[in-house]
């Protein structure tokens, strides 16, 4: 979360094939801080695929291999205001997590090996205690430190410490039943490079303009990850990979350095070939991606997410969400950002702006889901927000979850 915010008032006008609203908690090179420090950062319908995967990074589910058929997104079933999954239709209800150390929670790097299995174990009986479902968590963020890039810019895989760090979140996730919604990249991770006590952050634009190293990444970074956690135990606690968070950002007409734009073709590229991997590899995860655009129809993913922070007192000067019905979207969309910074956290209090008039909004406008920014980040406020939180959900229990 940053002061940019106020870059992103561009409203909740949806346009098809065209940079739109993400309204949320980007996070570039410049605005992150380094590791150790909290970073701000209608119906359903298959919709046509326009096939501009066409750029030279292949699909193997897209062509058929391992018998995936062309990949036009999940069965999703049920209602446009849930989210169809394993199963069951939920209404997604949780917060952002969104990292301990932005960038360096899975895996080592030239900063030390950061994770807090400790902490990530407290965090998680916590939150099930107060009635929490879904944590969205970011990855790879920037590509401080995975996954790992040779000297011509491919992928190669993670360091060795990766993985043990996944799995033993994914542990204590599993073992109080909480859902997590992994977000792989920020688009940051396509910012020009700088380097920060002798650490690469970003400079992966040939992630989303060269065939051949998104080839390498579908390959060497996104399969495995897709395939390992599909082969644990603790499959069935992976609910989402949201493949890039406000990819807007970088897209011609959008707040990050036009320098670093690409085109709305090569973003679409990378995220429909990465929502074929993981329908195919993913063992039952869904995929999304961090913008309710109408740019992002027909590209395989199974739900949407708008992003939402302005209140009262910013710049911008934004209005409500409004209804998802009026977006003209073709599958459900996720409220994966709003604030929780709010002006009243009165359990009864309904007041525009309050904590418990955003729940109430969110889903009284058919939203499938409200996911809150943000617990470990100063620009939100979960520990004021958290009553409120947990009594919405115990008075609609019968619909959040994933449970």
């Amino acid at each position: 979360m940053t002061t940019l915010r106020m870059l992103r008032a561009i409203g909740w006008t949806l346009v098809s094939m065209s940079a739109s609203v993400g309204l949320g908690c980007s996070s570039n090179a410049s605005d992150a801080t380094d590791a150790g420090e909290a970073s701000d950062a209608g119906p359903r319908g298959d919709a046509a695929e326009p096939g501009v995967d066409a750029s030279g990074a292949s699909v193997e589910a897209a062509r058929g291999r391992d018998g995936a058929p062309t990949d036009g997104g999940a069965d999703t079933g049920g209602s446009s205001s849930t989210i169809h999954w394993n199963g069951g239709n939920f209404y997604l209800y949780g917060i952002n997590y969104p990292w301990l150390t932005f960038g360096t929670d899975f895996g080592s790097g030239g900063f030390g090996h950061l994770a807090n299995p400790n902490q990530v174990k407290a965090d998680m009986a916590t939150f099930a205690s107060v009635g929490g479902h879904v944590l969205r968590w970011w990855v790879w963020v920037d590509g401080r430190y995975d996954p790992l890039f040779d000297g011509s810019g491919k992928v190669t895989g993670f360091d060795p410490l990766f993985f043990s760090d996944l799995d033993t979140a994914l542990q204590y996730a599993a073992n109080n039943h909480i859902y997590l919604d992994l977000t792989l990249f920020d688009t940051s991770v396509l910012d020009a490079a700088q380097s920060v006590s002798g650490v690469q952050e970003g400079g992966h634009q040939a992630l989303v303009t060269d065939p051949t190293v998104q080839q390498s990444f579908l390959d060497n970074a996104l399969k495995p990850l897709l395939q390992h956690v599909a082969a644990s135990s603790y499959k069935d606690y992976v609910l989402a990979y949201d493949i890039m968070n406000e990819p807007e950002r970088l897209l011609p007409g959008g707040w990050g350095p036009p320098a670093d734009f690409v085109t709305v073709s090569q973003m679409q590229t990378l995220v429909k070939n990465s929502a074929s991997y993981i329908h195919t590899y993913g063992g039952g995860g869904l995929a999304t991606v961090g913008s309710a655009a109408q740019t992002w129809m027909g590209q395989g993913l199974d739900f949407y997410c708008a992003h939402y922070n302005s209140g009262p007192g910013e710049p911008s000067g934004l209005q409500p969400p409004p209804p998802y019905a009026s977006l003209g979207l073709d599958k459900p969309c996720v409220v994966e950002e709003f604030t929780t910074a709010d002006v009243s956290f009165g359990m009864s209090d309904t007041a525009e702006w309050s904590a418990e008039w955003w729940l109430n909004t969110i889903y009284n406008q058919g939203y499938a889901g409200a996911i809150g920014w943000a617990w470990h980040d100063s620009a939100g406020n979960w520990s004021s927000f958290q009553p409120v939180y947990t009594a919405w959900g115990s008075a609609h229990s019968a619909i959040v979850g994933p449970r």
